[in-house]
């Protein structure tokens, strides 16, 4: 799924990760209880199948990704739950034929602060490096800022020693995702001047159900660790355009049309999207299967 141009939209949803409200004394929406809501099981990116997901107890508990041409799933994601939220995942990949622990994962809630820890593994379980991503929550427990406006000091050895600051804030409509503003900053390096950019999003929503967010609509850490499906995430009803500019610069829109089933669940979302940033435009399809959950 990462390979493919819906990734650009994914990653601009979530370039770190994300959020800032105006609105956060209402309550969350939530399914009716007891309903057993159709979530993901499967998902194909033009024919190809890349994502498979399993569900335990109402709980999204692992999530199989496959490469595009690749005769098994590559990776998956194991989600752990402390009092019934998500507290932590591990990633493990396909390595010679077996599963490994690539990366394992964990989180940190203090206040309105959410911390991401992440320990990344070699063969043999030798670890590689450590690193850590943060996040702001506001009363209603939506994330309202992704990064941090401090300066990060980097040391790379290609690069040589710079700074950097990122981050996103996010504006909702009390619970669906309205607009998303990004920036960047980077000093000197051994190779390039200094560089500074900021992007401004704005996204409209459909009036039909999105069961998706359900699913983490109450529990930020997991919406975190889905950042690479944050586009069926943006709130409680289906996305259906997505525009961006750079630096002030004129918007270009991406568009999402959908196919519905008889329960009002899409069963195949086409993304246009334009050309932008040196890349052509592309028309991307992702087909969906669904199976019933009872939230929890």
């Amino acid at each position: 799924m990462k390979k493919h141009r819906l990734t650009f939209v994914a990653a601009a949803l979530t370039i770190i990760i994300a959020a800032c409200s105006k609105n956060d004394d209402t309550s969350t929406p939530g399914p009716d209880p007891d309903f057993a809501a159709p979530l993901f099981h499967t998902l194909a990116v033009n024919g190809v199948p890349t994502d498979s997901f399993e569900y335990k107890g109402g709980k999204l508990v692992k999530l199989w990704n496959r490469e595009p041409g690749a005769v098994a799933y590559t990776q998956y994601y194991e989600f752990i739950y402390e009092n019934n939220k998500a507290s932590g995942y591990n990633v493990y990949i396909l390595d010679g034929g077996n599963y490994r622990l690539q990366t394992k994962g964990t989180s940190q809630i203090t206040g309105d602060k959410v911390k991401i820890y992440t320990e990344d593994y070699g063969p043999g379980g030798i670890k590689l490096k450590t690193d850590f991503s943060e996040a702001l929550l506001n009363t209603s427990k939506q994330i309202i800022r992704a990064g941090s406006l401090d300066t990060i000091q980097v040391n790379d050895h290609a690069m040589g020693p710079h700074q950097i600051v990122r981050y996103q804030q996010y504006t909702y409509d009390q619970h669906t995702l309205k607009s998303i503003y990004t920036h960047y900053y980077r000093s000197d390096t051994k190779w390039s001047h200094a560089s500074q950019n900021s992007w401004q999003s704005t996204l409209e929503h459909s009036n039909i159900r999105n069961n998706m967010y359900f699913l983490v609509a109450y529990d930020p850490v997991l919406k975190l660790f889905l950042s690479r499906h944050s586009v069926f995430l943006t709130g409680p009803t289906a996305l259906t355009s997505y525009s961006i500019s750079k630096d002030n610069g004129p918007a270009v829109t991406t568009t999402y049309t959908y196919t519905y089933n008889g329960n009002s669940q899409w069963t195949e979302m086409i993304i246009n999207t334009p050309a932008m940033d040196g890349l052509p435009a592309t028309t991307t399809k992702f087909t969906a299967t669904y199976i019933p959950v009872t939230l929890n």
